[in-house]
């Protein structure tokens, strides 16, 4: 004989629902946020098979070998009858921003950092924050136009023999932009040290500089190196401050006194017009492009392995 099945008030049913709803939300907002990882991934890859595949072109058409286009000192491919097709030129225009942007942003973002993690009072802190914030949010087409009717009039006035356009207007100006970022990445880095190594030093009679110079910023390092590459992958991509600031100029120079053109100027003069959309002169664009790309890519993976690696080290 067959016992009835008990039925169960709905009351036993109550918290069923909640959870069921709860789980299915879960389950809707993770896809959701697979789907946006993806697009983003699906996004560079087709960033990078363009410019490949353009960058190819571009070696067919011009008869140009790798070595050539790397280590040549020469770049013209606009030139009508002997175009050059060397990056060099451009390359050291690029390193010589980023390497003026560098030694104003380190320093001055280094010394925030500290000062905002171990010196500053909360309230002082939230308002150095919001200047930096404030200052890396402005337009970098504004910060181009200072440094071109500001900054290079006054370097003009020093009579030590700057040019209206000079490699060293653009990587000043290169620097305050970026050093909002370099000050972030330091403030995080000395944050993430446990506290437990200053109390370690302070109980051996360390003093409070001696603290941060041979205990935090030696344990800091890794984040700090990790968001100097961000600024750097920064600097490079810049284009609005050097392509105003540094001029048009592919020439291989050192002297921050000269103009010189870069990766990323190189790349907003063809897509202004210079160039017919056929032809060598405008597929060039694409193989600066897909060098800019490859370099910052991997100084920004290299960024995130670090700061990974730092981040891991105090969990």
């Amino acid at each position: 004989m067959t016992r009835p099945r008990r039925e169960l008030p709905l009351a036993a049913y109550g918290d069923a629902v909640p959870v069921a709803a709860t789980a299915a939300r879960e389950r809707l907002g993770g896809l959701a946020l697979s789907a946006c990882g993806l697009a983003s991934v699906v996004t560079t890859l087709l960033i990078f098979g363009v410019l490949l595949r353009e960058t190819l072109r571009f070696f067919a058409s011009a008869h140009v070998g790798l070595t050539e286009f790397l280590f040549g000192d020469s770049w013209s491919p606009l030139h009508a009858t002997q175009p050059g097709y060397g990056v060099a030129a451009l390359l050291a225009g690029t390193a010589l921003v980023t390497g003026i942007a560098l030694s104003l942003a380190t320093p001055l973002g280094v010394l925030s950092g500290i000062h905002l993690a171990e010196f500053a009072s909360p309230r002082v802190a939230r308002a150095v924050r919001a200047v930096l914030e404030s200052l890396a949010g402005v337009p970098t087409v504004v910060l181009g136009f200072v440094a071109l009717h500001v900054l290079s009039p006054a370097l003009v006035r020093s009579h030590l023999g700057f040019g209206t356009f000079s490699v060293a207007s653009a990587g000043l100006m290169v620097g305050l932009l970026v050093a909002p970022t370099v000050c972030a990445a330091v403030e995080d880095a000395i944050r993430r040290v446990p506290d437990e190594l200053r109390d370690g030093a302070f109980g051996l009679g360390a003093s409070r500089l001696d603290v941060i110079v041979r205990v935090v910023l030696p344990a800091a390092a890794p984040g700090i190196v990790a968001g100097l590459l961000g600024a750097a992958a920064r600097c490079l991509g810049e284009t609005m401050i050097v392509t105003l600031a540094a001029g048009l100029t592919a020439q291989y120079t050192l002297d921050p006194r000269d103009g010189a053109q870069t990766l990323t100027g190189y790349v907003a003069q063809v897509f202004l017009g210079e160039a017919s959309h056929v032809g060598p002169a405008y597929l060039s664009c694409y193989a600066v492009a897909f060098l800019l790309f490859v370099l910052t890519f991997g100084m920004t993976v290299t960024a995130m392995r670090l700061r990974s690696r730092f981040r891991r080290s105090f969990e």
